[in-house]
């Protein structure tokens, strides 16, 4: 049923556009082939950083230096009482969506989803954002070089979000 109403709804989207486009005059056919020589030179600006990108985060996971960091800042979230178990969330969260989600499951797997760092971990995924892609992305593929006040900005808010998130995971889960 909602198989058929998600179909139903892109058709109806479809309709539409072509019934505003008829109404208004518009050549649909050259304004969609406009939209998509945007869309690929759009694309070919932001395939270089993105390649750069996935192959950095790639070389992070897989170097070890993850698991370095991890080893380095565990002492002191043992200070703080926080749950050293939840770094390399921290730590892939603002490089890599997919990356996270992988970390995610190994937490799942170790702790389970319903444990405290399951619980907490899955808040924490929903508190940030993978900043360094989304800023990868969107100032790629507008030709903005300097970012070095956006990336410190978004930087301070995933860490904002993930000390939230875990103080909210401490009052709720236990």
């Amino acid at each position: 049923m909602l198989n058929l109403i998600s179909s139903g709804v892109l058709i109806a989207i479809i309709l539409g556009i072509l019934t505003y486009g008829i109404k208004q005059n518009i050549d649909i056919y050259a304004t969609f082939v406009t939209g998509a020589k945007k869309g690929i030179k759009t694309t070919l600006n932001i395939f270089p950083f993105l390649l750069a990108f996935t192959v950095s985060v790639s070389v992070f996971r897989e170097s070890g230096l993850s698991e370095f960091i991890v080893k380095i800042l565990s002492p002191a979230c043992s200070v703080i009482h926080f749950k050293s178990e939840l770094l390399p969330l921290m730590l892939f969260r603002p490089l890599s969506g997919s990356g996270a989600s992988a970390v995610l499951c190994d937490i799942f797997k170790v702790f389970t989803p319903d444990s405290f760092i399951g619980l907490a971990a899955s808040v924490m995924m929903g508190s940030t954002e993978t900043t360094l892609y989304v800023l990868n992305v969107y100032l790629s593929g507008e030709n903005i070089k300097n970012i070095r006040y956006a990336f410190k900005a978004c930087l301070l808010a995933d860490l904002v979000g993930f000390i939230f998130a875990y103080i909210i995971s401490m009052i709720f889960f236990t």
